[in-house]
């Protein structure tokens, strides 16, 4: 069959992050694919961000953009879903970057987006000096198993029709730290067609806010997990003590040696 070339959204909500910010701009704006749209929302920074946004707009092909406070991430994240008129939307941090100017082209070769609803793609992990690319088995089709445990596809590796949010909603902006998971977890008991690719297509540089909250990430998985009803809550409960004990006991051995 003959395959569309769909519009892309990439949207970059940030805050004080200047310093990260041209990075992420300049990975984006190389792109090869010629239907791209640029969306920044920045949450109001006083660091310099908004004069950098208005003197750079045209310089890294930003199409629109917004700097005002925002009640956090998810609210950053909505605000760049409504402002956005591609057919996929992608989501990207300040410091993170897309791998290769022709990443986008690959992720949206032989695209059926009457039925693609996500297209998912690898990415590079930095966790200090170490380089690890995640998931690394990763093959079609994906299997929905996955996501009982954990985030199985990192949102810097997604490329999501908007039906998706037309059909589930925007980001939860009751959440601190696992809106993105969320948001795939409304979707398991109908979980739509997943498109694999092994393209590698951003660095993420691990951090972010649940960084240095572990048994908080925790606390709130077990939360959405069980209000999506994806498992009893008992094995639910039983996943969360397991995480912990695990998290703990590589504490105690990174204490002690």
């Amino acid at each position: 069959m003959p395959f569309s070339q769909p519009s892309v959204s990439v949207i970059l909500p940030c805050f004080e992050s200047l310093t990260d910010l041209e990075k992420t701009l300049e990975s984006i704006a190389c792109q090869d694919y010629p239907k791209l749209e640029l969306i920044v929302i920045d949450g109001g920074s006083r660091d310099g961000t908004k004069r950098f946004l208005q003197e750079s707009a045209e310089k890294y092909k930003i199409d629109y953009w917004v700097s005002e406070p925002d009640t956090g991430i998810s609210d950053a994240f909505n605000k760049g879903v409504r402002a956005s008129t591609g057919d996929y939307l992608y989501f990207i941090g300040a410091g993170d970057a897309l791998c290769a100017k022709t990443v986008v082209t690959q992720m949206m070769e032989e695209v059926d987006t009457t039925q693609d609803t996500i297209i998912a793609g690898r990415v590079c992990r930095f966790i200090k000096d170490k380089q690890v690319t995640w998931p690394k088995d990763f093959s079609a089709p994906f299997d929905v198993k996955k996501l009982l445990y954990s985030m199985a596809i990192p949102h810097q590796g997604l490329f999501m029709h908007r039906r998706y949010f037309d059909t589930y909603g925007l980001f939860d902006c009751g959440l601190r730290y696992a809106m993105d998971y969320e948001l795939l977890l409304r979707a398991w008991h109908t979980f739509p067609r997943v498109k694999v690719k092994s393209v590698v297509v951003a660095e993420w540089v691990a951090g972010g806010i649940g960084a240095d909250n572990t048994v908080a990430v925790y606390q709130e998985y077990l939360k959405i997990k069980a209000m999506h009803k994806i498992a009893p809550n008992w094995y639910l409960r039983g996943m969360f003590y397991w995480h912990c004990s695990k998290w703990r006991l590589k504490q105690i051995i990174k204490a002690t040696s």
